[in-house]
């Protein structure tokens, strides 16, 4: 139970969740429980994570973006605010993004 609540926590805040982690690194390293080697290794895999997760928000903030720029566009020409077709081209987008960070 306990991890379901903390599961939104960490998804809003993933870098807490890889601070965490990078502490726990520092600290097998400090008592020697890991070489320079693995401790260099694990450092650049977590940069590499926290990368990869704003390059993935700044792709979902694009795409929103783009659908409401594509809904107010619509809006001016055709008078009609079509909200129905801006959610669902978000949650597409959204759908899309998600199965791709699984693969």
């Amino acid at each position: 139970m306990k991890t379901e609540i903390d599961q939104p926590a960490k998804q809003l805040n993933p870098t807490a969740e890889l601070q965490k982690r990078l502490e726990m690194v520092k600290q097998l390293f400090a008592d020697g429980r890991i070489t320079a080697e693995q401790y260099r290794q694990e450092v650049e895999r977590l940069q590499d994570q926290l990368h990869g997760g704003f390059s993935y928000t700044k792709e979902i903030v694009g795409t929103a973006t783009q659908h409401m720029a594509d809904a107010f566009a619509n809006f001016v020409t055709t008078g009609r605010l079509e909200f129905s077709a801006l959610v669902d081209g978000i949650l597409k987008d959204l759908a899309w993004f998600a199965s791709a960070a699984r693969t």
